[in-house]
């Protein structure tokens, strides 16, 4: 099986908060040390957000709604890597984010906004 590295993190982008108060939330994924940045197509108000668990603080239906919502994208990801490391596919960044924004139902959950750092 090939070996690689994998992470999820969610942040919210203050230097692009609206009026509102509130800022886009975005997903970073790393595969193997590349990193590429995707919006959610939500936002959170600044002062709702919990930087340590990359979440909604509190347990109003909005917070919840957001929650669950970020855990769906998560849980989705991990399992294309999951059937991409399965199928003993030998995948770097590009292939691997090729298969993440071209999967229906992760198009579904947050849309084709992305930039590469």
């Amino acid at each position: 099986m090939v070996r690689s590295s994998f992470s999820i993190l969610f942040a919210i982008r203050e230097s692009k908060a609206r009026k509102s108060g509130k800022a886009p939330i975005e997903i970073t994924i790393t595969v193997n040390g590349e990193r590429c940045t995707l919006s959610t197509g939500k936002q959170v108000p600044i002062d709702k957000w919990d930087k340590a668990k990359q979440q909604v603080k509190g347990k109003d239906e909005e917070a919840q709604s957001l929650n669950n919502y970020l855990k769906a994208i998560k849980a989705k990801l991990y399992q294309k890597e999951a059937e991409l490391l399965e199928g003993s596919i030998l995948y770097h960044r590009q292939a691997f984010h090729r298969q993440i924004l071209q999967n229906t139902c992760i198009q579904e959950a947050y849309g084709h906004q992305h930039h590469r750092e």
